[in-house]
């Protein structure tokens, strides 16, 4: 009975090891494939755009040359040369 148990602690304990030795070798080889691969490119500045205008959040037909809240206290929104934006219908 004594062998018998020494067998069975015997095999446990080889199982343990062996586990613990492929996890190591796993965790090593997934750490080198992430040293290997580069970084993402940083993303390049977005390009200057020239300011026209800010208007109205809520009529777009209401512009001004400086920024500013309307009535409500939103903020009017800058309209940059280039925006294709379709604007909401006034009165819709």
């Amino acid at each position: 009975m004594k062998s018998f148990n020494r067998s069975i602690a015997l095999t446990v304990c080889l199982l343990l090891i062996l586990t613990s030795a492929l996890a190591v070798v796993g965790c090593s080889s997934k750490s080198n494939e992430t040293a290997v691969t580069a970084p993402p490119p940083a993303p390049s500045p977005p390009a200057e755009r020239k300011l026209l205008y800010y208007r109205n959040p809520m009529d777009s037909r209401i512009t001004s040359p400086v920024p500013k809240k309307d009535n409500m206290g939103m903020d009017y929104i800058p309209v940059y040369e280039g925006d294709t934006t379709p604007l909401p219908p006034i009165g819709g």
